[in-house]
């Protein structure tokens, strides 16, 4: 699962579980009521991506993140239950998304 924080909005970008049984009790759910429970003043979106075990699943993952940045965007991108190479994909990412769009990456965080 990868957290993208924006001002307005907190982008939690989480795989689709790929058994049945493991999306009703999805990591993605808890963490979700977790903020909703915060009380924030800012908006919380779902973005539900592939597994990314193709290069179509990693060219899907890629642009469904670029489509979640605009125009001069700042990031704090959180890989603390990221799986296998995603932190690495959304690196890549936002290095493209810096030149395309002038995002600007203001940090990376683990809370292991």
């Amino acid at each position: 699962m990868l957290w993208f924080f924006r001002r307005d909005t907190i982008h939690v970008v989480c795989r689709v579980p790929e058994k049945p049984q493991q999306r009703s009790r999805s990591d993605f759910l808890r963490r979700h009521q977790c903020l909703l429970k915060m009380n924030l003043s800012c908006q919380i979106q779902a973005v539900l991506i592939p597994n990314g075990k193709s290069e179509g699943e990693i060219w899907e993952i890629f642009n469904l993140v670029c489509d979640q940045l605009g125009e001069k965007d700042e990031v704090v991108l959180d890989v603390t239950h990221a799986l296998r190479s995603l932190p690495l994909l959304a690196k890549v990412v936002l290095q493209y998304m810096r030149v395309l769009k002038d995002v600007v990456l203001n940090g990376i965080f683990f809370t292991g």
